[in-house]
């Protein structure tokens, strides 16, 4: 089922905007039924969908039911709680956060910036013992899984350690009763695939979000509460690994344990920028050692698509580096653990196709040339031939190009007024003819289809010069209601007018029939007995009392004549000489 992916969309609130498609740094993103679908083998989970989706259809899976089976069986449950929980319950003391945590049913509470600390004395350890040039973090599972699916030429950069959330779980096993189970809670969407990652025993990863909304269901508000000094992280308070939220803070916690000191630093952050930065990693060779801190939500987890609280970078950053004890006690019993990584993510093959099948797919959308490649974007993809390769792929529709399905819809609409035996123009709100048939030229004189001829449409030319009647026009545009089935002479003509608004007060369109045409008058006389018969129902009710007959008998017979009639001016086809 679809909900049961990491991050997945609710097809009825998706508004087909394909914004998601734009955002996605992967094109993860298939559209199917014409919604915005998530491929999951393909999603590296950033969540960035999630952040973007103007309807809210991109969800990120709530755990939380799983959580509370799990607590509600009597099993011992620990908390690992993200180190950004300083951005996103600000002003709030640890004790009152621990106070409510348990009181939704969690033995423990503990801080993951623990299993942080492991692992940059872990980092710090390999550079220490290591000739290698380059050392790329893994503290970021996105990073990690966009790596090893896109660009697996980087991997052997990677440092082979698990992420802090990782490290923490192996910690607090080894120091927890049997058959302790762990949940994690923090702004982070691709936590939910840490236990396929690193294959540890971690129950399920919550959102911030998802924790905001079970204190709300369980009626607790943790800034209600008292601050409590013997509530405290178990089994202990953390210290810098508390900055990992933030870019730079892995940085620093390596630089505290690190005994090398011509050692190179640098921070990305932003799967974009990260990109940017990796493109000639592979030929770049330096000469000493450098170690490349990657983080995917710009700026750090502090942004991640997990948080509810929005502030801005700026005082995120600072809620967390002004509540973090940025020191580094070496007798804190962490070091003994394993904390190596065998991560097996396969990378992904995408399609070769040849130019021939790509040109075959953009004329496919219209596109026979390179100057019909508008390279606008809007169908989500950077250029057309990006989403030609996406219909080759199957991961697009040809319904997601604007440029083509608004030549197609001008090409529907054209061919329907030009086929239209009436009359029909649109103009806007200027009084401008945006478009018009032969048909309404015609009506209005030689001299104006003269002009048609010289220019199709009448694209530009003032209606209220051609159509003496112009203050219909006017009168639809300034109040935005219809104005149907107006009838008046006009030369030779008796014309039946409908003039009816397109865009409110901006742009409106009208139908205008000589009704002295023959086959006009015809459909004029069919439709004026359909109301007669709808409209004088009882009259008729009556005329078949006195004739003794019932009113459905009399209805079926007038209907009857009404058919044939009908059916005398199918058979002329529209030309129909006789009086009637």
């Amino acid at each position: 089922m679809n909900e049961l992916k990491p991050i997945y969309t609710k097809k009825a609130d998706c508004q087909d905007c394909y914004k998601c498609v734009r955002e996605c740094p992967v094109k993860a993103i298939k559209i199917e039924d014409n919604s915005a679908c998530i491929v999951d083998e393909l999603c590296i989970h950033c969540g960035k969908c999630v952040l973007v989706c103007p309807s809210g259809a991109k969800k990120i899976r709530n755990d939380v039911a799983k959580v509370r089976q799990a607590i509600d069986m009597g099993r011992n449950v620990i908390l690992s709680v993200a180190p950004s929980w300083r951005a996103e319950f600000v002003q709030l003391h640890s004790s009152q956060l621990i106070s409510a945590i348990k009181k939704l049913g969690f033995s423990q509470v503990s801080e993951t910036a623990i299993g942080a600390q492991m692992v940059s004395k872990g980092v710090a350890d390999l550079i220490d013992s290591s000739d290698n040039k380059i050392f790329l973090s893994t503290a970021c599972p996105t990073v990690v899984e966009m790596m090893y699916k896109y660009y697996p030429k980087f991997v052997a950069y990677f440092t082979p350690l698990v992420s802090p959330l990782a490290a923490h779980v192996k910690y607090l096993a080894s120091i927890s009763a049997p058959n302790t189970q762990f949940a994690f809670v923090g702004p982070c969407a691709a936590k939910k695939i840490e236990f396929d990652l690193f294959n540890e025993n971690i129950l399920a990863a919550l959102t911030f979000e998802n924790l905001h909304k079970w204190f709300e269901e369980s009626n607790i508000d943790p800034y209600a509460l008292d601050p409590d000094s013997s509530e405290t992280f178990y089994p202990f308070d953390s210290s810098d690994g508390g900055l990992y939220p933030i870019d730079g803070g892995m940085i620093s916690g390596i630089k505290g344990r690190l005994q090398k000191q011509n050692v190179e630093f640098m921070c990305f952050s932003g799967i974009k920028a990260i990109i940017a930065a990796m493109g000639d990693l592979d030929k770049f060779s330096p000469n000493r050692q450098i170690f490349i801190e990657l983080l995917a939500c710009g700026g750090g987890c502090v942004n991640g698509p997990g948080m509810r609280h929005k502030e801005s970078t700026v005082l995120k950053r600072d809620n967390v580096y002004s509540n973090v004890v940025n020191t580094i006690d070496f007798d804190k019993p962490l070091y003994g653990i394993n904390i190596g990584a065998e991560i097996q993510i396969k990378p992904i093959i995408s399609g070769v196709y040849s130019e021939p099948m790509i040109r075959s797919a953009l004329q496919r959308v219209g596109k026979s040339s390179l100057k019909d490649e508008l390279n606008c974007g809007s169908c989500g993809y950077d250029s057309c031939r990006d989403f030609a390769v996406a219909l080759l792929n199957g991961k697009a529709m040809e319904n997601m190009c604007a440029s083509y399905m608004r030549k197609l819809a001008s090409k529907k609409a054209n061919a329907l007024i030009k086929a239209m035996p009436a009359g029909v123009v649109i103009a806007d709100s200027a009084m401008r003819i945006i478009e018009c048939n032969k048909h309404f030229a015609s009506i209005f004189g030689s001299e104006i289809e003269m002009i048609f001829e010289a220019t199709p449409g009448l694209e530009g030319a003032m209606l209220n010069k051609i159509v003496p009647f112009y203050k219909l026009f006017q009168k639809v545009l300034v109040t935005g209601e219809d104005l149907v089935d107006s009838e008046m002479d006009y030369n030779n003509h008796r014309l039946n007018i409908s003039v009816f608004s397109i865009e409110r007060n901006q742009v409106v369109g009208a139908v205008i029939q000589d009704i002295r045409v023959p086959h006009v008058r015809r459909e004029q006389v069919v439709k004026r007995v359909e109301e007669v018969i709808k409209l004088n129902l009882e009259t008729v009710q009556k005329i078949a009392y006195l004739l003794g007959e019932n009113a459905s008998e009399t209805e079926i017979r007038l209907n009857n004549v009404l058919e044939a009639f009908k059916e005398t001016a199918e058979v002329d086809n529209g030309v129909h000489t006789e009086n009637i």
